[in-house]
């Protein structure tokens, strides 16, 4: 997910959506068994007033307590400013490391180092 906040009034509407179909689908199936519309239509009624809330419980259940399928991605941010012949780079705008920019020669061991230093900060998170 790209850092967003999903309302609930999302999983609301996503649940009635979903009741709507499910309780259409009971209707015909039960008519179909029946070949009564009174008895298929109270079916109906009942499973349209108790799955929705079980629905929802079970939608917020899963999204805030259950992480199977989730993957959780590391975001580094990268700040540029050139300041004084130096570029500042930081993770997570925390634990900043200067850099020479490039307009300096830049020594391959400073870049070995600052590559180390990313890649422990990143793995220690």
């Amino acid at each position: 997910m790209k850092n967003e906040k999903i309302l609930i009034k999302r999983h609301i509407v996503k649940s009635i959506s979903y009741r709507f179909l499910g309780t259409l689908q009971t209707i015909v199936i039960s008519y179909i068994l029946t070949n009564n519309f009174i008895i298929s239509s109270s079916l109906g009624v009942i499973e349209l007033c108790i799955k929705p809330l079980i629905y929802f419980l079970h939608e917020r259940v899963w999204y805030k307590y259950i992480k199977f399928g989730v993957r959780k991605e590391t975001l580094i941010k990268k700040q540029h400013s050139i300041i004084n012949g130096t570029a500042r780079v930081s993770l997570k705008e925390s634990n900043p490391i200067t850099i020479p920019s490039s307009k300096h020669q830049v020594e391959p061991e400073v870049i070995k180092e600052t590559k180390k230093k990313v890649l422990n900060y990143s793995s220690s998170r």
